[in-house]
């Protein structure tokens, strides 16, 4: 009888590292704002956080590679005339991010190529519609320049930031405070929550009145308290929330059928920090992370035919609490380490955001490609009057190995050309230790060795051309010879595969700041 095995995941002992001090991002000065959002996003290029100043929301951006402590007269982005309350970076573009606030406002920024000299004070665009503070903005994930805007109004709006231009609204389709908004994958529908705790499906291009396509006959979670939502893969969506006594609940819907409830419902512990959903559609995994905890739980969605759509894998402590979190895109991951998930945690203990890799354990350092399937690409699939005019932009996929080749090799060496130090030292170790190796296995080679090596050769030659009569110690110098010829050869061989082994794991070593 052959056993079958449940609830295996290739996952399962996914593990996290925390990474050192100096390669953490040191403030000065952190946002005091009391909205539920990170206030804070990072891409391959940039790092962006909400700052605390006087009279106003700035936020500071600086290149992912200066780590360390971020002065206190660091130029920053002069955005708004009140406090910020959620920044995004533009997810086709590294240096487009936008950025709203208690003002009302909502305002788009292109910043520098390389690391900001002053500050910046005038934006892209600034977009003008709601009669609120302004609580959330999402991009679209498939359409170029389309962003999406949640207010404290109870609407909703869509823009076309090259126009400045509502494209399409959701005006008092909320009875009350909406809490947060989800785009599906490729960008057709939303899904929303609200303070009445129902979770709602729309169509935001459909006519007025016909927008919306499900909803939840009643209270998604029971506690009026954030109610969080995620779009998945096939239809699903990934809700959290509270119950009457405050205990934390995760669970997973199918959006065809609100009506007959979770597919499953999970109930994880009992306190008052929002859970803030993290889905990778890549791997399937969903990291749950709560603002003011110090622990963050992963899970694997599940075939929708399994009994349990969402499958608890594990969890990683820390020794201080985080705000929340900064996710890092999948095209900037350490590939050769099995990295899966880069996550900045904001400690607003300690003042820092300190990068957290997460890595499924191989110990090969080829590419697993059973870890890394197609992942969606860094460009838009369709313009923002395409998609208004009612098409559907589809997710540009790239084989993962096309960001490996991007790897350079050259950030061990300067813009001259020339190595760093630490490579120079690395690879005269290298040498030095591939030439003992060679010694101790084969012996050492001297002058006196190398000259007689060139006459040997040299009479031998000699002997070889002037005549064809043996004499009676010509096969044992020949025999002789070729002794030292193979062995000269096996040497060098050796040390060439030597060095080039050192080489290659040292350009796989993730390199350290200031190296």
């Amino acid at each position: 009888m052959t056993a079958k095995f449940l609830n295996q995941s290739k996952y399962k002992h996914v593990f996290s590292t925390t990474s050192k001090r100096e390669q953490s991002y040191e403030l000065f000065k952190f946002s005091r704002s009391s909205t539920d959002n990170p206030l804070c996003v990072v891409n391959p290029t940039f790092l962006a956080f909400v700052s605390d100043c006087g009279g106003g929301g700035a936020f500071v951006v600086v290149p992912l590679s200066r780590t360390g402590r971020v002065p206190v007269d660091y130029p920053h982005v002069a955005a708004h005339t009140a406090d910020i309350l959620d920044i995004s970076f533009y997810p086709f573009d590294d240096k487009i991010i936008a950025s709203c606030s208690e003002d009302t406002t909502i305002k788009v920024w292109e910043l520098p190529k390389e690391e900001m000299t002053e500050n910046l004070l005038d934006p892209l665009v600034c977009l003008e519609r709601h009669t609120r503070k302004v609580l959330q903005i999402l991009w679209h994930p498939t359409a170029s320049f389309v962003i999406l805007s949640i207010g404290a109004d109870r609407n909703i709006f869509i823009w076309d930031v090259a126009t400045a231009d509502v494209m399409f609204s959701l005006v008092d389709e909320h009875p009350e405070l909406i809490f947060c908004a989800s785009w599906n994958l490729n960008g057709d529908l939303l899904v929303t929550s609200c303070r009445d705790c129902k979770i709602r499906v729309w169509d935001v291009r459909k006519p007025v009145g016909k927008q919306l396509l499900a909803c939840t006959p009643g209270k998604a979670h029971e506690n009026t308290r954030q109610l969080q939502v995620k779009f998945a893969k096939d239809d699903r969506i990934i809700s959290t929330g509270f119950t009457k006594t405050t205990e934390r609940q995760v669970a997973v819907w199918d959006r065809h059928n609100l009506n007959e409830g979770p597919v499953t419902l999970i109930e994880l512990d009992q306190t008052n920090g929002v859970l803030f959903i993290i889905y990778d559609p890549d791997t399937n995994l969903v990291y749950l992370v709560g603002k003011g905890d110090s622990t963050i739980r992963f899970f694997e969605m599940r075939d929708p035919k399994e009994a349990s759509a969402l499958m608890y894998l594990n969890q990683q402590s820390f020794p201080d609490p985080h705000k929340g979190v900064a996710v890092m895109p999948k095209r900037a991951m350490n590939f050769r380490d099995c990295e899966v998930m880069r996550l900045y945690r904001i400690v607003l203990g300690r003042k820092v955001i300190e990068p957290t890799i997460w890595a499924v354990p191989r110990k090969s350092v080829l590419l697993q490609k059973d870890i890394y399937p197609p992942t969606a690409s860094n460009s838009s699939s369709i313009s923002a009057a395409d998609w208004q005019a009612g098409e559907s932009g589809k997710i540009t996929y790239v084989d993962i190995s096309t960001y490996l080749e991007e790897e350079k090799p050259a950030e061990i060496e300067h813009k001259d050309g020339t190595l760093s130090k630490r490579a120079e030292t690395f690879f005269a170790k290298a040498q030095a230790r591939a030439k003992r190796d060679a010694d101790e296995k084969f012996g050492p080679v001297t002058e006196t060795s190398r000259s007689k090596s060139r006459d040997d050769s040299g009479d031998h030659s000699a002997n070889r051309s002037s005549s064809r009569v043996s004499t009676p110690d010509s096969s044992g110098e020949v025999t002789r010879l070729t002794l030292i010829v193979k062995g000269h050869e096996a040497r060098i061989k050796m040390l060439e595969e030597n060095l080039k082994s050192l080489e290659e794991r040292f350009l796989m070593q993730p390199q350290v700041n200031g190296s």
